[in-house]
């Protein structure tokens, strides 16, 4: 996205005198009402902090050194601000109280006291702001309206703007003639405000966040905005007309920063503690720097996008250095004959049809050199029957790595987010279930919808395809489970009875397609007898988060904090503990049985189900705001590799053998609220509260399988 350019006019607000009094400003006797003006430090030397123990310090980026404390606040400091040329400051604590500082003496000029001692509830999402020349400073109150300081005239003006239910964050334009004010329009707190305090008139209202907005920050001519939202998206916008000129999705930013031409953008995230950089005009993360051990408070760019600053709730300030602009030389391709592109596809046929018929003599190694080659050749990486020939290798070969990752298709059609989402063991059938209260069966391969089932009263939060694709089980909030018809969309048989609105039972096909695994909302795990309707063993549990089956019959069970080993055929069961901070939210099982993974907030835990030891904890991170990062574990047939993913975490790829993040994929603007995934790990599903599915396709590594085949080594 370019800027407009330079010569274009201007949108400025029409001039109108004050039309409401403003009552008188009581200076603080802790500092000077008026300071001397003093040199002020080159743009991006000086950076300002706030911490818990009330103290503002400000700092040399250069050398890293403290400058000096400023002392006036008895409170935990919420959030700061400091004009371009480091001048002047403003900072707000958790109580209410904002001060306003002239850094030429670092003695606090003005010092507004909060407005009652309960407004500490209304500051946790509000930030203080400050115009570039220091004349103004602006924040929200706990009763939810605007407070804008003159500080020439030490002066208070109190509002909101029109339509505007309540007031979050502030933000002063770089001229002082508008603010941009986020919070509730017409009952939603999804809305961005351009409006002129002094004539009480709002000229635009920026809407498409679906959730409320956590960040708003302009560039210094005023003329383009961002705003960061709850909903996983960043919105840039021309302030001149209102319109939104990009969309970048996948970061829950609780702080932003905009380069001056509004090319370059950074954002901190409110829950991993991660640092973005984007390219605006492209709407791509061009870096994702590791971060905090929290969350993110604040981000700065340097003016001249050198480098960038960011303060946590570690309490620390990180100083990263930003990748340079690069340019490429321009490289034409170059025009190939059509004898040439003929010759290129009949030799990767040929390297193809050897290396079928090498699979069909048991020459795995001879058959994997073959297609290696025949990837290699340019424009036939990803030819279809290249990879057909890759997938069916891959079942005689062991997986080494993560080459690619790809969305194929967007499963589109529920009205409502999706719910729950399975997949074939060969991945030609997806199912899911909606918010709508209907379950859809849909082709992998064209992404149609193939058949919709209707009965369900209430959301389905929970379905299972049987192993052949022929069957369907959904479980609902109605507290039914419904046994369906792929073919022809049939209702063959309904378990349980209505017990009032709840969670909905969990559902699971053994692995002959003949029974059902349900976990009711009355906390027992009962298996059904599909032809028969009848109850086949039942299990008593504290609480049911997941279920999880084996090939083999076994049923694990994630039940608070342990999970639960039951065997239906011998009614006997086991326990697998740990010291859990938080509830298990997931957990699955190797198809022999041996291996079984759990997800929650302290990590994915790796456990040997025969002995019930902890083999390994990985995917660790912080367990006070990131409670829900693997919320959602599926894991490959072997469990060699796994996929978590979770409503503010995106999708990440998993090497189970060394607790190694592989890759981490593309998110859903609205977040993950369910995932699935093949057995072979080709096909991974995840659904989103959006209302689609999206299906990604994993291309892995292959290596020359061993003489005697072994299962993976999972080394403590």
């Amino acid at each position: 996205m370019a800027p407009p350019p330079r010569t274009r006019p201007r949108w400025r607000p029409p001039a109108r005198p004050c039309s409401r009094r403003l009552r008188a400003w009581t200076p603080s006797p802790r500092g000077p009402t008026t300071t001397p003006r003093s040199p002020s430090p080159p743009d991006g030397r000086w950076a300002l902090t706030g911490t818990w123990d009330g103290a503002v310090r400000v700092w040399d980026v250069r050398t890293g050194g403290c400058l000096r404390v400023l002392d006036g606040h008895r409170d935990a400091v919420r959030s700061v601000d400091l004009t371009p040329d480091g001048r002047f400051a403003a900072s707000l604590d958790v109580s209410g109280t904002v001060c306003f500082w002239d850094l030429a003496d670092g003695r606090g000029a003005l010092r507004c006291p909060a407005p009652s001692p309960h407004g500490g509830s209304g500051t946790q999402l509000a930030r203080v702001g400050v115009r570039p020349d220091g004349r103004t400073a602006c924040w929200t109150s706990s009763d939810g309206t605007v407070t804008v300081l003159d500080t020439r005239e030490r002066r208070l003006r109190r509002g909101r703007p029109p339509h505007l239910a309540h007031a979050r964050q502030v933000r002063p334009s770089p001229s002082g003639d508008v603010l941009l004010v986020s919070g509730g329009v017409g009952g939603r707190a999804e809305s961005v405000v351009v409006w002129d305090p002094v004539s009480d008139t709002c000229h635009h209202v920026l809407t498409g966040h679906t959730s409320y907005v956590t960040a708003i920050c302009v560039t210094a001519d005023g003329r383009f905005a961002a705003t960061g939202s709850h909903d996983r998206t960043i919105r840039v916008w021309d302030l001149a007309d209102g319109s939104c000129v990009r969309v970048l999705s996948g970061h829950t930013a609780d702080s932003l920063s905009l380069s001056g031409d509004a090319r370059s953008l950074l954002s901190g995230d409110a829950f991993d503690g991660t640092v973005r950089f984007w390219d605006v005009g492209t709407g791509r993360c061009v870096r994702t720097f590791p971060g905090h051990a929290t969350r993110t408070g604040a981000v700065v760019l340097d003016p001249e996008c050198a480098f960038a600053l960011s303060a946590g709730q570690d309490r620390t300030v990180r100083r990263w250095r930003l990748p340079a602009e690069h340019r490429a030389a321009p490289s034409l391709a170059r025009p190939r004959p059509h004898t040439e592109l003929t010759r290129l596809g009949e030799r990767v046929r040929s390297l193809v049809a050897d290396a079928e018929r090498a699979v069909a003599d048991q020459r795995f190694a001879a058959a994997l050199d073959l297609l290696s080659r025949a990837r290699t050749v340019s424009g036939h990486q990803r030819e279809p029957r290249v990879l057909a020939a890759w997938w069916a290798l891959s079942r005689h070969c062991p997986k080494v790595g993560l080459r690619a990752a790809w969305t194929s298709r967007v499963l589109a059609g529920h009205d409502g987010a999706v719910e729950a989402v399975d997949v074939s063991a060969d991945g030609r059938t997806a199912v899911s279930g909606g918010a709508d209260g209907t379950v859809r069966a849909w082709s992998v391969a064209t992404g149609a919808c193939t058949r919709v089932f209707h009965g369900h009263e209430h959301l389905v939060e929970s379905v299972s395809l049987s192993p052949d694709g022929r069957q369907v089980l959904s479980g609902s909030r109605d507290g039914t489970v419904r046994w369906w018809s792929v073919e022809d969309g049939e209702c063959l048989g309904v378990l349980g009875a209505p017990r009032g609105l709840g969670d909905s039972p969990r559902v699971r096909f053994t692995a002959d397609g003949e029974r059902a695994v349900v976990a009711h909302p009355d906390a027992a795990v009962r298996v059904w007898e599909l032809g028969t309707g009848r109850e086949r063993g039942s299990l008593r549990a504290s609480s049911v988060s997941d279920i999880a089956l084996s090939s083999t019959g076994l049923v694990a069970v994630a039940e608070g904090r342990a999970v639960q080993l039951w065997d239906p055929r011998t009614a006997g069961s086991r326990m697998l503990h740990a010291e859990f901070l938080h509830t298990m939210r997931s957990v699955c099982l190797s198809a022999d049985g041996r291996l079984a993974l759990t997800g929650e907030a302290e990590g994915i835990r790796l456990w040997d189900t025969a002995s019930g030891r902890l083999v390994r904890v990985f995917g660790t991170g912080d367990l006070l705001t990131d409670t829900d990062r693997h919320h959602f574990l599926r894991t490959t047939a072997t469990a060699d590799f796994a996929v978590s993913a979770g409503f503010r975490a995106p999708p990440v790829v998993w090497d189970v053998t060394t607790g190694r993040r592989l890759r981490t994929l593309d998110d859903h603007e609205q977040g993950v609220t369910a995932l699935a995934m093949t057995p072979d790990g080709r096909f991974v599903l995840t659904a989103s509260g959006g209302g689609t599915v999206r299906v990604r396709e994993l291309d892995w590594d292959l290596a020359a399988p061993r003489a005697t085949s072994s299962p993976p080594r999972y080394v403590h």
